[in-house]
């Protein structure tokens, strides 16, 4: 069962997982309750998002 996010696969990019933004604070809390420590990184949010 797939909670968060959306699962693909193309032959450029292989697997793929995406999550929709307004997810965030909900996937954040998940994984703080799994352990993570979660810190928001605007550079790899841009650079994501851009590709720049």
């Amino acid at each position: 069962m797939t909670e968060f996010g959306t699962r693909s696969e193309s032959l450029f990019d292989g697997a793929c997982l995406s999550f929709d933004p307004d997810d965030a604070d909900a996937i954040v809390a998940r994984l703080t309750e799994a352990g993570y420590t979660c810190e928001e990184d605007s550079w790899a949010i841009e650079f994501v998002c851009t590709g720049y």
